[in-house]
């Protein structure tokens, strides 16, 4: 009885882990939790290297952006190009997509 105890104390604070990378990473702690909850040892080493997600655009960026704490989609100047040329994405205020420049509507829920 105690052996069973022991494993799912363990088993437990194996899926509380999975869910702190997750949210590290800027993935949905709850959703990796409960994958993890049936395939510990795959999520763990899936979770290890999946990369991280810009915290505004929710777009996938380097190691070295991610240090940088700069995303080259959303944070306004790139290298390269001219400030007239650079504009920062829009946050839709109805579902909180970010909208490329240009674009009359949001692509996923068509605010305008």
């Amino acid at each position: 009885m105690l052996h069973v105890l022991g494993s799912i104390i363990a088993y437990g604070i194996a899926v509380l882990v999975l869910a702190l990378m997750a949210k590290r990473k800027n993935r949905d702690p709850w959703a990796w939790g409960f994958i993890g909850a049936f395939f510990c040892l795959p999520t763990l080493v899936i979770l290890a290297f999946m990369s991280y997600l810009c915290p505004k655009c929710k777009n996938p960026i380097s190691d070295d952006e991610w240090r940088q704490k700069e995303c080259p989609r959303c944070s306004g100047t790139r290298p390269g190009k001219k400030d007239s040329e650079c504009k920062e994405f829009l946050e839709c205020p109805s579902c909180k997509t970010m909208i490329p420049p240009g674009e009359p509507k949001c692509p996923r829920c068509g605010w305008s």
